[in-house]
């Protein structure tokens, strides 16, 4: 269950600071891969709400929007 609620607290984290000014510098087609992401795992987490997802299966969801944001951010930086 710890993967899960880490899975979900950082989807949560980075939806927020898509949407904050803290990335305002961020152009808009970088921040919509982000959102993009974001609700790939949303939308993932939903479908298998009913269903315990084993944990590999939460970190890799997590490592792969990880990825995502830290190789946009990378690039922007």
């Amino acid at each position: 269950m710890e993967a899960k609620f880490a899975l979900v607290d950082y989807m949560h984290t980075i939806k927020d600071m898509v949407s904050s000014d803290e990335l305002k510098d961020l152009s808009r087609g970088h921040k919509k891969k982000i959102e993009v992401a974001v609700r790939k795992v949303r939308h993932w987490l939903e479908e298998n709400q009913d269903q315990l997802a084993e944990c590999e299966e939460y970190e890799d969801k997590r490592e792969k929007l990880e990825n995502t944001y830290n190789r946009i951010i990378a690039k922007n930086m």
